[in-house]
């Protein structure tokens, strides 16, 4: 029985392979069929497959620099997990200046954010207001009903880059690509919701949360259409703006809702924060201000800490990046790993930095990577399937491994994979994440073999024309040969 690696050219690739000579040349025709049957064989196509050892089994394309997209992600939130450990918590504490006379506090109250992420509804019951009934009802237990000086968002934990390179200019509109800041509310977004009641050719009724709140400002220039044409969305930020223009035709009776990025977002914290607290009652007659200067919390003789939130552990967190693929949490995340580590401003830049020195750590090679963002949404993010496999094989060995895989989506079960392998052997069979965007695409995890062998993979397409079906087709019939072969 032949061992040895043998150089197999399958559509126009060199497969190398350390498998038996007939397991190699069967899955080597295999592969190449399936992406010849699919019109896919000028793309480019990087393959790695691995045992749990890190011995190759097949590797196509390999040691190619492609851009994995959002199977960045993969990398970063390990990364994240060995630098702040699975029970840490985000902070979001409110330190008064000054003092409390009766019911009122006489001074300012600033609010300080260290990154937290999922301020939002993410993790309460999907009630984005959680946090301010927090504040709201312990400031009520202290005996404070108003204050009269400023509310300040202070959000100096983070450096005021508001995105990492490489982010294009023409999606900043996005609920994908939020501003990324330690102070942060609402995916640091406004959630739109537009009602076509009204008469064919009428402006729709629209809403907004929070509050309909005038931090924004939305232009209506939307039009009811009849009710058997289709919805055409069209909406923009203008950029350094928080004006919002929406031209979307509606049919008649829907119902559409959108969520649109704010620029500011610990101006949009504050502004959204008091408008609560007025609602309920509460007076706050200072001014709003947004501070990016760091101070000494602990000096007692300065501030008086009245109230301490803290987030869902990052064990927990952590399943928003990988299951729900969430750009945001990546980029939060890691900048805040990078405060902590570095005892600096978080910056991207730093974390950045952090993501090479653990991958480092683990034997691989960081010259084979390269990075702008947390999230791999900048197109400028370049890695190696080998060493995207290798990585996935090393952390196996972490303590925190069983957290790390249970933060990954499941064939057929739920995140990037919920639909994948539906009513096949391979259901509930693959852990891992697959994402596309543009003309690449790219799937990367675990699979667990028809022999109950675990294996290791990687498939990431660069440079493809035409419907991504047929990329992930692909991927499937890859992933279903391994399975059947092991």
């Amino acid at each position: 029985m032949i061992l040895n690696r043998y150089p197999i050219c399958i559509a126009g690739f060199i497969l190398l392979v350390s498998v038996p000579l007939y397991a190699q040349q069967s899955l080597s025709s295999q592969i190449s069929h399936y992406i010849k049957e699919t019109g896919t064989n000028g793309a480019i196509w990087s393959v790695s497959v691995r045992d749990t050892t890190g011995k190759k089994i097949i590797g196509i394309n390999d040691q190619k620099l492609v851009t994995p997209g959002s199977n960045l992600k993969l990398m970063t939130s390990a990364a994240i997990l060995h630098a702040l450990g699975i029970k840490y918590r985000f902070k979001t504490s409110l330190y008064g200046f000054g003092q409390r006379k009766d019911s009122v506090w006489d001074g300012d109250v600033y609010i300080v954010g260290t990154g937290d992420p999922s301020i939002n509804g993410d993790f309460y019951q999907g009630d984005p207001l959680h946090v301010f009934d927090e504040f709201y009802e312990k400031l009520d237990s202290l005996g404070i009903k108003s204050v009269n000086g400023y509310i300040i968002a202070n959000n100096s934990y983070f450096d005021s880059k508001p995105y990492p390179d490489g982010w294009s200019w023409n999606n900043l509109t996005s609920s994908a690509v939020p501003e990324i800041d330690a102070l942060s509310f609402n995916n640091n977004c406004i959630d739109i919701t537009t009602k076509a009641k009204g008469r064919i050719g009428d402006s729709p009724e629209i809403h907004w949360f929070p509050y309909n709140t005038n931090f924004v400002h939305v232009i209506n220039e939307q039009t009811i259409t009849p009710d058997d044409t289709p919805f055409d969305a069209q909406y923009k930020r203008i950029l350094g703006t928080n004006t919002i223009i929406l031209k979307s035709n509606i049919p008649q009776n829907d119902v559409e809702k959108v969520s649109i990025t704010v620029t500011n977002p610990a101006h949009f914290f504050i502004d959204s924060f008091k408008k609560y607290l007025n609602i309920n009652g509460f007076n706050w007659k200072g001014n709003e201000i947004v501070d990016n200067r760091m101070h000494n919390w602990r000096d007692t003789t300065k501030f008086t800490k009245l109230v301490v939130h803290r987030s869902q552990p990052v064990g927990t967190l952590i399943q928003r990046i990988n299951k729900n693929n969430n750009n945001f949490y990546a980029e939060m995340m890691l900048k805040a790993s990078a405060a902590k580590v570095f005892e600096a401003q978080g910056s991207t830049d730093l974390g950045i930095q952090l993501v090479g020195n653990y991958l480092a750590s683990l034997g691989i090679d960081t010259s084979k990577v390269e990075m702008t963002d947390a999230s791999g949404v900048s197109d400028h993010t370049l890695v190696e399937t080998a060493g995207l496999t290798k990585f996935l094989v090393k952390i196996r060995n972490k303590k925190y491994f069983p957290v790390y895989q249970n933060s990954l989506s499941q064939a057929s079960l739920d995140g990037t994979l919920e639909n994948r392998f539906l009513n096949t052997p391979l259901q509930t069979k693959v852990l891992g994440m697959a994402t596309r965007k543009m003309n690449s695409a790219a799937f990367s995890g675990y699979i667990s073999t028809k022999k109950n062998k675990t294996l290791i993979f990687s498939i990431i397409t660069n440079h493809f024309k035409g419907n991504w079906k047929k990329v992930t087709a692909v991927q499937d019939k890859v992933l279903s040969l391994f399975y059947n072969h092991y």
